[in-house]
Formats: structure tokens, sequence, C-alpha cells
């Protein structure tokens, strides 16, 4: 379900009175009151009375607004609402009495286009790689070029998190990461890194703490251990001699970020911490791209083009969600009048020229993925620092929004979405994609892995009397690992959701198969039937231990009335001790639709 807004900061009432206004600015008052101070200062008093000056201004002030509140609130709307209500804007600055500066412009006129040329160079300098929001079309050619030429499945090797072990019985082995991935540190033999089980680490763990990297970003988090984890020799995570290994569970210990030169100890194993940063664009230009017979092989290998658009094609009609990642809105594309949901990412996604670029050229692969379960994206878009990006529609909103609207789901209703669901995993299991090799050359290869499908991801779209189901966010996990944006401080959350994760995503993150999908698929199920996810989540527990460390509940405990044989299918789909016993969609979705046979 979308999360719920929190309440938003007053504002002034000529601006609360209109709604658009009021929507694009809660929360970002403060901010344009510091605006106007800083473009108007102490010429407050000759904005007045002057309908032309008070509007330039108020045009500087829009242009640093940040572009998801431009892309709600229209120039024009804003320009209005600030010369209405001038009085509310500048009579804190005339109340302040603020000062002229020696060698300051002499009027307002003047001030307003010093502060605006000043606008335009500290853009060009902090920004450089940004495209404008009106992007001209050698810009526009330029991004699809370097898309081309930074394919992510034959980019040049970029950052890198290395272990390297100095002292112990592991002492001289290395470990190095170059893709988002988790470790597992422990004595259990299912560990990325399987520490010793003798004397020297009797305190440590079976499962003993997770490392997340995206490199160059690396994240540390103890599972609640006796003697904790050491970094620099500061402990962290580890539980209190009085509590029980169950106590401490129930804890979700902080992450904590390991930087370059960081030492970690678990029991008498230290890790030296080498992060490696990506070449500068110069080296990666140097070193041109080695041609390989085996590139002859996808020639015939769809090569899309990036369809950058602008803002202004779209008219905002309202906020349909918000998550880590971003904001969605519904949208009208002044083109042909059709309603798209436009998600904008968050300015910090992208700054980097390269990393736009791959990130657009993965998204371009994913504008060919079609199939009437899978959510169709359409546009692709710029706006100063932050991307934005149109899909399909889906009016009856997530499954997630649905479940919580409806107090209970038919059995006939819940196998009929998860149908729909399957299907369109196995569409993406399938599909033609790119792949690279580790002698830098491409083949074809088949299948998608979503990573992170959950009912919030499941959008629902109105089919005349039917509701169809489809999976929405296909590809953007991999747009974001390849363009080196991904992980950590993006999502806030580890390679994925733990509700809905089964452990072998969680233990090689980096190695997951189209079957961790379908796990996902069947959990969904699991919880539209009984309301619960398959393991008990605690609300004070570490929910990466959980998922490690327990077991789904059999369906027949949270709901009698599911009948066994389609109970019996379920579990089988939720088990994840050693191998999942589903490898593809179409396994479940036959084993699923021969149930619903005899019910």
């Amino acid at each position: 379900m979308f999360k719920k807004r929190s309440s938003p900061t007053a504002l002034p009432a000529e601006f609360s009175r209109e709604p658009q206004v009021e929507k694009a600015l809660r929360g970002h008052w403060p901010l344009v009151q510091n605006l106007f101070r800083d473009v108007i200062g102490a010429y407050a008093h000759q904005a007045l009375g002057n309908d032309a000056l008070m509007r330039s201004a108020g045009a500087l002030v829009y242009k640093m607004l940040p572009p998801a509140v431009r892309l709600i609130l229209p120039e024009a709307v804003f320009l209005a609402v600030c010369l209405r209500g001038r009085d509310q804007i500048l009579r804190p600055l005339l109340r302040k009495k603020l000062p002229v500066s020696a060698g300051a412009p002499q009027s307002l006129a003047e001030q307003i286009e010093w502060k605006s040329q000043q606008f335009e160079r500290e853009s060009r300098l902090q920004s450089p790689t940004n495209l404008p929001t009106e992007a001209p079309a050698e810009a526009l050619t330029a991004l699809d070029s370097a898309a081309e030429d930074t394919s992510p499945e034959v980019q040049t090797p970029g950052a890198r998190v290395i272990l390297s072990v100095k002292n112990g019985p592991l002492a001289g082995q290395k470990w190095e990461f170059d893709e988002h991935q988790t470790v597992l540190l422990g004595r259990h033999a299912e560990c990325t890194i399987q520490l010793p089980n003798d004397d020297a680490h009797k305190t440590v763990s079976r499962h003993h703490a997770l490392l997340e990297v995206a490199p160059p970003l690396a994240q540390l988090r103890d599972f609640g251990s006796l003697n904790g984890t050491f970094v620099n020799e500061h402990k962290i995570g580890a539980r209190q001699q009085s509590q029980s290994r169950e106590e401490a569970q129930k804890r979700e210990f902080p992450q904590r970020e390991v930087r370059d030169g960081d030492k970690i100890r678990i029991g008498q194993t230290t890790f030296a911490v080498q992060i490696e940063k990506a070449p500068n664009e110069k080296n990666r230009n140097a070193a041109p791209k080695a041609k390989s017979p085996k590139n002859e092989r996808i020639r015939s290998a769809p090569k899309p083009r990036i369809k950058t658009v602008s803002r202004k094609d779209f008219e905002i009609l309202g906020e349909l969600g918000r998550g880590g990642m971003g904001q969605v809105f519904l949208a009208r594309d002044k083109r042909n009048g059709a309603r798209v949901a436009l998600k904008i990412m968050l300015p910090n996604v992208a700054s980097e020229e390269r990393s736009r670029a791959v990130f657009a050229r993965e998204i371009a692969l994913t504008q060919s993925l079609k199939h009437p379960n899978v959510v169709q994206m359409h546009d692709f878009g710029v706006a100063g620092e932050e991307f934005f990006f149109t899909l399909e529609f889906c009016e009856v909103g997530s499954l997630a929004h649905f479940l919580a609207q409806n107090e209970e789901i038919s059995l006939r209703g819940a196998l009929h979405f998860t149908d729909q669901v399957l299907c369109g995993l196995e569409y993406l299991a399938t599909v033609p994609v790119t792949a690279r090799l580790k002698d830098g050359s491409k083949a074809l290869a088949n299948g998608v892995v979503h990573r992170d499908l959950k009912p919030a991801n499941i959008l629902l779209a109105q089919n005349g009397d039917e509701i169809v189901a489809k999976i929405s966010d296909v590809g953007l996990s991999k747009a974001f690992d390849v363009a080196g944006l991904s992980g950590l401080t993006m999502t806030g959350s580890c390679a994925g959701t733990p509700h809905f994760m089964p452990r072998q995503q969680l233990l090689n993150y980096r190695f997951a198969k189209p079957e961790v999908d379908v796990w996902a698929a069947a959990a969904t199920l699991y919880f539209m039937l009984t309301t619960h996810t398959p393991r008990d989540f605690r609300r004070d527990a570490d929910p990466f231990k959980t998922v490690l460390t327990s077991q789904p509940v059999p369906i027949a405990q949270r709901n009698l009335r599911v009948p066994e044989p389609l109970a019996e299918v379920i579990d089988r789909a939720l088990r994840d001790e050693g191998e999942l016993f589903y490898k593809s969609a179409r396994e479940l979705r036959n084993d699923l639709r021969r149930v619903a046979a005899i019910l």
C-alpha cells in the first residue's frame, strides 16, 4: 500500500487556497521563503508596487525549485499566486530590514539579473553533465550515443570492494566484489565467507553478520551476536550478556557504513577493507573495446534508441504514490491525450553522465518488454538532475492497495491474479536479452529476474469487466545495478523486500535466478489468502535474520478454509531450505491450474 503523506507544512492563506499550489509546495514553504529572500533581499520595498519586478523575481525562484515541484506546479500558476500573495512573501523581508552590502546592485532589476546569471553559472559548475529541462537535439544525441557506447553488457569494470584476511586461519585469502551483492559471514556452510569452527571462533554465530556491497558502497550489520562485530575495534550490534539469542533476534541492529581502510574483526579473523572507485571517464575511454567474433551472434538483436521527452509533454493530474526511489504521478500525455503513470526518480539517483547514460540504456532495453501481464514502459526523460519515465497507467492501483480496500478476496480471485502474474513471470524468464561474457563479448541469453516481486509491485488494470494483474518495475533493479546507482543509499533496504524473499536470494543476490520470483509469487498468493506473510516478522525483529533462521508457516495454520490440495502446492512452493521446489513459473502455474480445476 502506498505510504501516506505526512501532514503538510502550513502555508500562508493565499497559497493554501489554491489546491494545485498547496499540493506542490507542502513541505517546501521554508525553501520558497529562503529563495525569495536570496533573490529579493533588501529590495523588497521595490517589489511591493511593481508587478513586473515581482513577476521576474518569482520566475527566477521558480527555476530554483526542485524539478518534482515544477512538474506539478506550472510556472504561470505559481507566478499568479505570488502576485496575489506578495504581501505574505515580502512582509518578513521588510520587517527584517536587510542591509544592502557594498558593491551590490543598486536596484531590484539589477539584483534579479545578477542572481539569474549567478544561478546559471552555478548550475553549470555543479552539474556540467545535466541536460536542461528543454534539452537541445544535440544534447539528446550525445546522451543517446553515450548510452550506446557504454552498454551495461560491455562496460569496463568499475568500482570494487575487496576484503583481505590479515590474520587468523584464513590469512592471505581475498574476496573481490564488483557488483551489487550480499555477503553473509559466519560459521554456517551456506555463508559467502565461512569462518572456521574452532576455538578461536567459538564466539562467532552461524549467521553472524551481513555485508551488502554496491560498489563503491558497503554496509555491515551484525545479527545480534554475543561477542559482536568490530569495525576499527569499535563493537557494533552485539547483544547484551544478559540477553538470550531469542531476545536479541527481536532487535534490528543498525547498519554501519564500511569505508576504504577499515578493519573488520569477527572472532580472531580480521578483514582489511579496500574500496577501489571506478576509473574516470578518460581512462574508460582510453582503452578501445576489443572486437570479438562472438559479437556477430547478436547483430540481429534490437538496439532501441533512447526516446527522450520533455516534462512539458505531460500535465500532472495527481499523485499516485511515493517510495524509496521517487514519486509517481497520474499524468496526461499532451501529445495524444492518454493517461500515464509518470515516475520521477529522486535527485540523488544519478549525478554522473556515464551513470545516466547506462541507466538510460537499460531503460531503453526495458521498453522492448511487451506482455499483457507486464506494465509497459513508454517514454524516458531528464529534468534537471532527475530522471523521469512514463508507464502504462493501471487505474485500479496496486494489488497491495486493492487488498487493503477489500476485506477479503475470493479464492477464485486470488488464483486468477496469481495465474496472470505467473504468465508474466514465464514471459520474463524466457524473453531474449543480451548478456556480457567474461571476455567482454556479448551473447544472447534468456531471462529477466525481477528480484522484488510483491503486492506493491503488482498493478491492476481494468479491461472491460475483467481486472488484469500486471508486474511493474521490471528491470529497474538491474538498471540501477549496472549504472552503479543501486543499493544502500537508494533503497535503504537490502537487496529486495525480505517479507517476500526466499533465503536463496539473500544468500546469493547476485546470482538470483527466475525461481526466486516464483517463490515471491507464491508468497503473494499466501498473503492474499491469509493477510499474512509466509514468515512471522516481529515488529522489533531483524527481518533479514528472520529470513535466514525461520521457516514459512504452513498456510493451513493461517487459514483453515484453504483447500488441502491447494495448501499442499503453496507449502511446497514456499519451502526454501536447500533448492527451491519450483524452478519455473510454468511449473507452479500448471499445478495451480490443476488444483483449481477440481475445487
